[in-house]
C-alpha cells in the first residue's frame, strides 16, 4: 500500500517490479491512500483500490473487457475465414470490425463527456484509442466540455497541444516545412519540392500495412510523377533502426527521396504533423498548401487523376 502521498497532480504512473518492463502494472496516483492486492507473477489480476480516480480508471479498463472479447472473436473467425480463402466473409467481418471499434470509441468518448469536471475526461481524450481515432472538431467538442478548473493538469494541456498541432495542419492551411537527413545522408527540405504536387508519406519497415500499400503507390509513382506540373512523394520513415529502414526502402523498390531521424515514433517531423498511426499521407499543392490527408490505394489514383489529368 501507499499511504500519505505527495504528487504534484494527479496522473497515471507505472510501477514496474524488478527490471524488466513486462512487470509493470499502471496506477492513478493523487493525494490518496492506494491499497494493491495481488502477487508479482500474475499483475494482471492485481486489485488497486486507490482514490476517486483510481476508481474511475479501474470501471475503464472493466468496461472494455466485452469489447475486448467481442474483437478477439473476431480476429480468431478472421483467420478462420483467411485460411480457407473465403473472401466474402473475410470483407463482412472487416466490416463487423469497423462497426464494432466505432461502438468501442463512442462509449469512450461518452466517458469523456460524462468526466468532463475532473482530470479523467482530458486523460481519455489523450491517453486511450481516442487519441488516434478522433477527428479536430471532436477534439475541439470534447476540450470546449471540460471544466477550466483542470487547466494545469498535464492531461488539458496536451490536449491544447494536440489541438493546436491539428489546426496547424487541416487543407488548406501551409504546410508546416522541415528539414531531416535522407537515406544517404544529405539533408532534405520539404520546402525544395514547391512547383509540384508533393505526397508525404509517413511509413515504417516494421509497418505490415505501409508494406502492403508500397507496391500501389510505386505503381501510382511511376505513373504520375512526370504527368502535368510533376509529382513527388517524400518518405518520412518512423523507423529506428538504419539498416531495417534502408533494406524495405530497396525490397520494396521505392525510388522516391526518403528522410528519418530514426527516433521511431519520436520523429519530429511525425510530431510536426501529429502522427499518431501510419501509414498516413498528406498531399500537398505546389504552392505548399495542405489538399488532402490520409489518401490510399484508389482514392489517391482518383486525386492524383484529377489533379494531373489521365496517365
Amino acid at each position: 500500500s501507499f499511504e500519505n502521498l505527495n504528487v504534484s497532480m494527479p496522473k497515471l504512473y507505472g510501477l514496474r517490479i524488478g527490471e524488466s518492463r513486462r512487470n509493470r502494472f499502471w496506477l492513478f496516483l493523487e493525494n490518496e491512500n492506494v491499497n494493491i492486492k495481488g502477487h508479482a507473477d500474475s499483475l494482471g489480476d492485481l486489485r488497486i483500490a486507490g482514490g476517486k480516480l483510481q476508481e474511475k480508471y479501474n470501471k475503464y479498463k472493466a468496461s472494455l473487457k466485452p469489447f475486448d472479447k467481442r474483437m478477439d472473436n473476431l480476429y480468431a473467425e478472421y483467420d478462420e475465414a483467411d485460411s480457407l480463402g473465403d473472401l466474402a466473409k473475410m470483407s463482412y467481418l472487416d466490416s463487423m470490425y469497423e462497426e464494432l471499434n466505432k461502438e468501442r470509441i463512442n462509449h469512450v468518448k461518452n466517458m469523456a463527456f460524462d468526466n468532463s469536471d475532473n482530470v479523467f475526461g482530458p486523460f481519455l481524450t489523450v491517453n486511450s484509442e481516442l487519441s488516434y481515432n478522433l477527428e479536430l472538431p471532436e477534439f475541439e467538442e470534447l476540450y470546449d466540455a471540460f471544466d477550466s478548473s483542470i487547466a494545469d493538469n498535464i492531461y488539458y494541456k496536451k490536449l491544447e497541444k494536440r489541438i493546436k498541432l491539428l489546426r496547424a495542419i487541416q487543407v488548406g492551411a501551409k504546410m508546416p516545412s522541415f528539414t531531416q537527413e535522407d537515406s544517404s545522408g544529405n539533408m532534405i527540405s520539404s520546402d525544395q519540392f514547391r512547383g509540384k504536387y508533393l505526397l508525404i508519406d509517413f511509413w515504417a519497415s516494421w509497418c505490415g500495412p505501409c508494406r502492403r500499400e508500397n507496391p500501389i503507390v510505386v505503381a501510382l509513382y511511376k505513373e504520375y510523377k512526370d504527368q502535368g506540373v510533376g509529382f513527388e512523394i517524400l518518405g518520412v520513415s518512423l523507423d529506428d533502426n538504419r539498416d531495417d529502414w534502408l533494406l524495405a526502402i530497396e525490397e520494396d523498390g521505392l525510388s522516391w527521396p526518403h528522410v528519418s531521424d530514426l527516433k521511431g515514433w519520436s520523429n519530429e517531423v511525425s510530431d510536426l504533423y501529429a502522427i499518431n498511426s501510419i501509414p498516413h499521407t498528406v498531399l500537398v499543392d505546389p504552392e505548399g498548401n495542405i489538399i488532402a490527408h490520409k489518401l490510399r490505394g484508389e482514392e489517391l489514383k482518383e486525386k492524383l487523376e484529377t489533379l494531373l489529368g489521365e496517365a
